[in-house]
């Protein structure tokens, strides 16, 4: 982790559990796969009423994942300086 990284961290602390709730999402999306293989082909049809609530979660992590990763975007353009053209020493 770089001094950027831990500025960063410093202003926007919440990254942290952002990041945790990532790789918590893609180890649930690799258990539900294990159990739902099935959850593979979207056109396969649910048979049991686990399959179908996999199908849910799955989808709901995988939104969760994208507001995850655009906040996470937004968060560090918000707490990254800008830098000017007229800052540069050259």
């Amino acid at each position: 982790m770089t001094r950027d990284d831990i500025a960063r961290l410093a202003l926007a602390p919440e990254l942290i559990v952002v990041a945790l709730l990532e790789h918590d999402l893609e180890a649930l999306t690799i258990a539900l796969l294990v159990q739902h293989p099935v959850l593979e082909d979207p056109y396969e049809p649910a048979t049991t009423a686990t399959l179908r609530r996999a199908r849910d979660v799955a989808r709901a992590a995988n939104h969760l994942r994208a507001a995850l990763e655009a906040y996470r975007r937004d968060v560090l353009r918000a707490v990254t300086p800008v830098v000017s053209p007229d800052d540069l020493p050259f």
